[in-house]
């Protein structure tokens, strides 16, 4: 692992140490549900048909290593027959390496309905693709970034979002986490004031689902009623980026904002 590799995972995991921030949602607030399939992508779909074959039991635990060849994938991975990423013994994970993981495996799969996007993505340019879902630079937009160098995916709004798209998102003290998003949580006025997901976190003792709050003054005052220490530090929203996969032909790249 290069210094500068394991300097950009060491500030995604800066507050992934005993405690990582998110717990399962605040009493007042409501997780909106996962869409019928006929309504998600076609990649959404198979993704949340994966991501529901993994255990939550910490068969997957969390570990970050300071060294080695690691990529934080829960087994060795294959693109077109070669390994392009590698697991180690105790099957653990770490979040941007499982993400990359379900791509791929979802990529294998959707490209037999999308054969001309088999082309796009080869073991030949995958470190490059790797490198740049594994985020090149704090509040970096990791899949985002990586999708769009290819050409195979783009940047949706918070008001295309849909669960299964790929999330990369901030913290208040600029760590990050790589993560698949699943519903947005509610207030009782039915506003955005945080997200649910499906990573790897030291919080869920590997693989699960976390929620996850804005950094917004109704959101803060409600964690100080509760004494909850678990959510912080929150989420910067400026910089959350999701990205959604799609065929070669439909995607339009999108600018992301400079950090």
């Amino acid at each position: 692992m290069t210094r500068l590799r394991y300097f950009l995972l060491l500030v995604l995991a800066i507050s992934f140490g005993v405690i990582a921030p998110g717990g399962p949602a605040l009493p007042t607030h409501t997780i909106d549900p996962i869409p019928p399939a006929n309504e998600l992508p076609e990649f959404n779909r198979i993704v949340l048909d994966l991501i529901a074959r993994y255990p939550k039991d910490g068969t997957n635990g969390y570990w970050w290593p300071k060294e080695g060849s690691y990529d934080g994938v829960s087994r060795d991975v294959k693109l077109w027959g070669k390994t392009v990423l590698r697991g180690e013994p105790q099957a653990r994970t770490f979040c941007c390496g499982l993400t990359l993981e379900v791509f791929l495996d979802a990529w294998t799969k959707w490209v037999e309905s999308n054969p001309d996007a088999a082309k796009v993505l080869t073991p030949a340019n995958f470190d490059r693709f790797r490198r740049e879902w594994f985020v090149t630079a704090v509040n970096g937009s990791g899949p985002l970034e990586a999708l769009e160098t290819l050409k195979i995916g783009r940047r949706v709004t918070d008001g295309e979002v849909r669960a299964g798209d790929f999330v990369q998102h901030w913290r208040t003290n600029e760590s990050g986490h790589s993560a698949v998003f699943l519903g947005w949580i509610r207030n009782p006025d039915g506003e955005i004031i945080g997200m649910n997901y499906w990573s790897s976190q030291e919080s869920t003792n590997g693989i699960g689902e976390r929620c996850e709050y804005f950094d917004l003054p109704e959101t803060r005052a409600e964690m100080e009623r509760e004494g909850s220490t678990m959510y912080k530090p929150p989420l910067v929203r400026e910089y959350v980026y999701f990205a959604r996969v799609e065929p070669p032909r439909q995607t339009t790249p999108l600018r992301t904002p400079a950090p």
